[in-house]
């Protein structure tokens, strides 16, 4: 049998939950719950070590540590799947059929070759599915996007921002993206089922160029709908409102789940600052509304902005006001 027949072969799973659409019923019990205030009810909470226990048909990559990073699996056909978030992103693609996908209060038919790429904190689910029906499910983990990986990928577009906004768990707001008649990406997922049921020289590396193909296949497309409400560069900069008085690039870099290097770079392409000179100027507008808004003396407000030294305080408040700290608050004064 070629792969695209093995994977409409019916599972175990997929008979017991044909015959019995109970069965399910205690797995999803025992997973953690959250209340959503939109009378959703309870969403549950799915990991991806969770998901991989759930199927026979399945394909794991592992970083050099063996930590699980991307899990492919065939969705069951017949499953009814609560909604839910998981710690994950998740890619949905219509290998055959069609199934309706409901996102965040919207409801969507996902035909043959459409995909849905769905952020972490997005509430989602699949509605039933029929014999007819094969959907492959992609569960990607924030780890599996080393700097090496994302130096190979497309900068600068929108899908390609949005992948960064995936990877942020700084980031809590819903996103998903919805792209139409990828048909090419099908024989690329296929090669990629392909390679792990074969299991032939080479097979984990295949599969890993293939995964990149896939991505870069999914950035530069152009059918597709975009929904979301975030900015990277306006979430970077409010973390660094929030942080200006002892915040370093590495604790920046781990709160937005990057490498201290890529950050940095990141964020000098997002605004055209150093990340430095961002903090810098943070404090400086802050130490500005202090001159204004208190009488406090100069040291005690450069104590409270987190510079140790005074001198360059002066000189730097110079450089970005032209006056001094002192002829600022005169200046504020007299008017």
């Amino acid at each position: 049998m070629n792969i695209l027949e093995i994977l409409t072969t019916l599972t175990p799973s997929e008979i017991k939950y044909r015959d019995s659409s109970s069965s399910q019923n205690n797995f999803y019990n025992n997973l953690p719950t959250y209340k959503k205030s939109n009378n959703l009810g309870n969403i549950v909470k799915f990991s991806l070590n969770d998901m991989i226990k759930t199927t026979e048909f399945k394909v794991l990559l592992r970083d050099k540590y063996d930590y699980p990073t991307i899990f492919f699996k065939k969705h069951s056909r017949y499953s009814i799947v609560p909604l839910h978030i998981g710690d994950y992103i998740e890619i949905n693609y219509v290998l055959k059929g069609e199934v309706q996908a409901y996102i965040e209060d919207e409801n969507y038919l996902l035909k043959e070759n459409d995909l849905c790429l769905i952020a972490s904190n997005t509430i989602h689910t699949l509605g039933e599915t029929t014999e007819d029906d094969i959907i492959i499910n992609i569960l990607i983990s924030p780890k599996y996007f080393s700097p090496s990986i994302l130096s190979q990928l497309s900068e600068g577009n929108s899908i390609y921002n949005f992948i960064l906004h995936c990877l942020s768990p700084g980031e809590k707001k819903p996103a998903y993206l919805l792209i139409r008649e990828s048909s090419d990406l099908k024989e690329i997922l296929l090669g990629i089922f392909e390679e792990q049921y074969r299991h032939q020289l080479e097979y984990v590396k295949i599969m890993n160029a293939f995964l990149l193909i896939l991505l870069l296949r999914i950035i530069r497309s152009e059918n597709y709908e975009l929904h979301d409400n975030y900015n990277l560069e306006e979430s970077i900069s409010n973390y660094i409102k929030s942080n200006f008085r002892d915040i370093s690039l590495k604790k920046a870099a781990d709160f937005f789940s990057f490498h201290p290097n890529y950050f940095s770079s990141l964020v000098h392409k997002l605004t055209g600052k150093n990340f430095k000179s961002l903090i810098l100027e943070e404090r400086l507008k802050m130490a500005a509304y202090y001159l204004k808004e208190t009488d406090w003396p100069i040291n005690k407000i450069v104590d409270e902005l987190g510079i140790s030294n005074t001198s360059f305080f002066y000189k730097k408040f110079f450089e970005f006001y032209g006056q001094t700290p002192k002829n600022y608050r005169d200046n504020i004064k007299n008017k």
